[in-house]
């Protein structure tokens, strides 16, 4: 039976129907089932050989790249930010905060390390790399990503490009891939080809939305939201990927909810809402950033309880955030 499921996200993408392409399964291309019907109208398949879930008929890929080089101005949920001011947010965070740099950074030091972000948005990864002293680099297809992350981020070695493009030559330690892996349609190559590129003992650190549990959701909220993802991981998933690639897994988790305020409104009708580089670490900048202002004023009698006290709230956020399961992360490690 299919699923037909209610709008939720206030952005539906216009896709050309008449340039839609049908596929199989993008990790181990078997047929699978159809299971439910997207709001945008596309169907989203189920493959029970690798526990992916799937969009077919697809997008083509012309379609897909024009969608992403004006994905800022166009589609984002959260406000425009102006350049400067980014930079100057980027500057007061702590680069460990966030869980997934947690993790990466217990596993591998940074520093005059050469770290690789696919798809990195606004920054916020590069900016992080930068802080810890790794050689930051980034692609991207947005130009206006790009401009800005060489002007106001000072990161230059950020370019046009997808990972196919690359040499395999280039040797990274760590290649992220944040909330990128649902959208390519070929996810598996582009996977085979981070395998590639990176050193012995590298890392490749995948964090998309997790379709593990979709099944105990009459209408699940990830085929419902951010109607540009073409297929949505599961822990079958990333176990299939590291038993046909030579990765072996260091990570896996599922982690944090679905940000759903505002959902039901354009972005350009929700003025209100707070602008932000990472959509579910708000709180968690404020946090930081309150954190370094306490620390940077001499003297003050009360600064080492309020230490804690951000110190505390931190932690309490990133220990609730463990109690969700939206997010999958999964950390694959190259062989030496």
């Amino acid at each position: 039976m299919i699923t037909e499921l209610s709008k939720l996200d206030a952005r539906i993408p216009k896709w050309d129907t008449t340039d839609l392409i049908p596929r199989n399964c993008p990790i181990c291309r078997h047929s699978g089932d159809s299971r439910y019907v997207r709001p945008d109208g596309l169907f989203v398949k189920y493959c029970d050989t690798c526990g992916t879930w799937f969009v077919s008929p697809a997008p083509s890929d012309r379609q897909l790249k024009d969608f992403y080089s004006r994905y800022d101005k166009t589609h984002r949920r959260e406000p425009a930010v102006a350049g400067r001011e980014l930079a100057e947010r980027y500057r007061g965070i702590d680069p460990q905060s966030g869980i997934v740099m947690q993790e990466i950074t217990s596993m591998k030091q940074l520093t005059g390390r050469l770290c690789l972000d696919v798809g990195f948005g606004r920054g916020y990864s590069l900016a992080c790399f930068k802080l810890l002293g790794a050689h930051a680099t980034g692609l991207e297809l947005d130009p206006d990503a790009i401009a800005c992350a060489k002007q106001w981020l000072g990161i230059d070695d950020v370019r046009n490009a997808e990972i196919m493009d690359l040499n395999d030559d280039a040797k990274y330690d760590v290649i992220t891939m944040l909330d990128f892996i649902e959208h390519p349609l070929n996810p598996f190559e582009v996977i085979e080809k981070a395998h590639r590129l990176l050193s012995p003992s590298g890392l490749l650190v995948i964090h998309t939305p997790n379709s593990s549990f979709v099944s105990e959701e009459p209408q699940p909220p990830i085929f419902r939201v951010d109607l540009e993802h073409m297929q949505y991981f599961t822990f079958r998933t990333c176990s299939f990927v590291a038993s046909v690639t030579g990765f072996e897994i260091v990570h896996l988790e599922s982690f944090g909810f679905p940000y759903l305020a505002g959902i039901d409104r354009l972005p350009a009708e929700d003025g209100a809402r707070l602008a932000g580089a990472a959509r579910d670490s708000i709180g968690l900048e404020l946090v930081n950033s309150l954190k370094h202002l306490v620390l940077a004023v001499p003297g003050m009698k009360a600064a080492n309880q309020i230490r804690k006290t951000l110190g505390r709230l931190q932690e309490e956020q990133t220990l609730s955030e463990r109690l969700g399961r939206y997010h999958l992360l999964c950390i694959f490690r190259k062989p030496e």
